[in-house]
């Protein structure tokens, strides 16, 4: 029966996922599935996003402050906004691979990489103009 249990409550955190925007963090996920399902606990949210992650369902966006949660998981990088957090996908042409020149000149074995661009948004930046233009 536990097992039947966890199969719901992962759907429900998949699903919920799947409706948010952006790159939520788990406690953003938290909240969100709480709106509905009052009776999930955070400490069960956690784990669940934990495993997807551990199982390849799900990316972990890290090194910008509380880790992100990204559905995607095709090869993508992603850009931070310097100013609000924000978080988007970067579509490119080529996706960089540098794998091969890690391993030759460090001797490791990569088993993947992320790539985190920073910058501002363009949200951010009409509201600095905004401000600028208005002193």
């Amino acid at each position: 029966m536990a097992e039947r249990r966890n199969t719901i409550q992962q759907e429900i955190v998949a699903q919920t996922l799947r409706g948010m925007e952006g790159h939520p963090t788990a406690d953003a996920v938290y909240i969100e599935i709480c709106n509905r399902h009052s009776s999930i606990g955070r400490a069960t949210v956690f784990r669940i996003l934990n495993r997807m992650v551990e199982e390849g369902q799900l990316r972990r966006v890290s090194g910008v402050g509380a880790d992100r949660f990204d559905c995607i998981m095709e090869p993508h990088c992603h850009v931070r906004c310097k100013s609000c957090g924000r978080i988007d996908d970067v579509r490119m042409k080529r996706f960089p691979k540098p794998e091969q020149d890690v391993e030759y000149a460090n001797g490791y074995v990569i088993t993947g990489h992320s790539l985190l661009f920073e910058g501002i948004c363009e949200a951010c930046t009409k509201e600095t103009e905004n401000v600028e233009d208005n002193r």
